[in-house]
């Protein structure tokens, strides 16, 4: 279907991420013009990707109603996302056209899902969910509002993901395991079991301290 008409929407954030983003838009629609804002005022005077200037800092009623957190980290992209819904804006999904996603998959608003990932059926996605480049949540997983799954992991079908939690690049978390909020999985562990809030777990198979 050709493509007549421009997206414009705000991106909140500059950095590296941001520029997957950008590019997941482009390739969607490459009549999309973005605004680019960010609250690091060491970006102040300079441009994003060479293309856009960066505004510094973040303004609400400067954004198109349209937006994007363009920002890896769970808890700052948590805290503007619940700004910017107090403030009306609508939280736009970005969905690179390489991901393989399911038409039965439920996927809430602010999400980015990455060239090469996979989303299966009957898998939901809450507020602002990462799915980054070749991650795999598969069927009736469940993945809370603000979590980021990172590159190259891989959640086992019927997985729960809490809010706020990351599962580090290269990690496996086994099915029908539940993975509790704000916990860090790390980098290449095999959780075989669940995990409670709040900890970090690494290793093969993952360990964490509840001292």
């Amino acid at each position: 279907m050709p493509i007549d008409a421009p997206l414009v929407c705000s991106l909140i954030g500059a950095g590296g991420h941001a520029g997957v983003v950008a590019d997941a838009l482009w390739q969607n629609n490459p009549l999309t013009q973005l605004t680019v804002h960010d609250d690091n005022s060491a970006l102040i005077g300079r441009t994003f990707l060479g293309l856009s200037p960066i505004t510094s800092p973040v303004n609400p009623n400067d954004l198109h109603e349209s937006c994007h957190i363009a920002i890896g980290s769970n808890r700052i992209r948590k805290i503007w996302s619940e700004r910017l819904l107090d403030s009306n804006h609508k939280l736009l999904t970005v969905k690179h056209p390489k991901a393989a996603i399911s038409p039965m998959a439920v996927i809430d608003d602010g999400c980015f899902i990455a060239a090469l990932s996979v989303v299966s059926v009957n898998a939901r996605l809450g507020k602002s969910v990462i799915v980054n480049h070749c991650a795999v949540v598969d069927h009736d997983c469940q993945i809370g509002d603000y979590a980021h799954i990172a590159p190259h992991a891989t959640l086992g079908g019927g997985v729960h993901i809490g809010q706020n939690t990351l599962v580090g690049a290269g990690a496996v978390v086994l099915p029908q395991c539940h993975v509790g909020r704000d916990v860090v999985i790390g980098a290449g562990a095999v959780v075989i079991g669940n995990v409670p809030d709040g900890v970090v777990a690494k290793g093969v198979p993952a360990r964490w301290d509840l001292s």
